[in-house]
């Protein structure tokens, strides 16, 4: 977890876009803590942007959720994901590595595929009805997309609109 302290202006985003490029995945999820740490530390108002894989039960995350748009944060997330992790179109046995810390995992996709695209539609499905259920601003982002590309469209999409005359 990266924590950058609130400011305005262009010059702290670009802080915030040096921050991301040079994070590094490891170790195990501590999101649920944060997000909850978050809601209870964060004084004013705020944006709470969340980059992550959500690899937590979605009946957890809603109640972080929750937690902080009860503060009245404004929050937004980012679920990264690999199409291979959707797609799950391997054609030959293959070692799956956690790399969260867990154990390597030797499988043959041919006799899971069925059962894993069935979790992970329903997973999907859970997210969709988080983002109902607590308004969340959620963009599900495919991790071969440029992370530049992703950002201004969020940017864009939160600059209001002037009325046409």
């Amino acid at each position: 977890m990266v924590e950058v302290p609130a400011r305005r202006g262009p010059t702290h985003l670009g802080l915030v876009l040096d921050k991301l490029a040079d994070l590094q995945p490891q170790g195990g999820t501590t999101l649920l803590t944060a997000l909850h740490d978050a809601a209870e530390n964060i004084r004013q108002r705020a944006l709470v942007v969340i980059f992550s894989d959500f690899f937590v039960p979605p009946a957890e995350l809603k109640e972080a959720i929750q937690h902080l748009r009860f503060k009245k944060h404004d929050v937004a997330a980012f679920h990264l994901l690999d199409q291979k992790e959707i797609d799950f179109d391997f054609d030959q046995p293959a070692q799956f590595v956690d790399f969260e810390g867990g154990d390597a995992i030797l499988a043959d996709p041919s006799l899971i595929a069925a059962n894993y695209r069935a979790a992970v539609s329903a997973y999907l499905a859970d997210m969709d009805e988080l983002v109902r259920a607590t308004g969340l601003d959620y963009h599900r982002v495919k991790l071969h997309e440029p992370y530049d590309d992703v950002l201004v469209r969020f940017l864009l999409n939160r600059t209001p609109k002037r009325a046409s005359r």
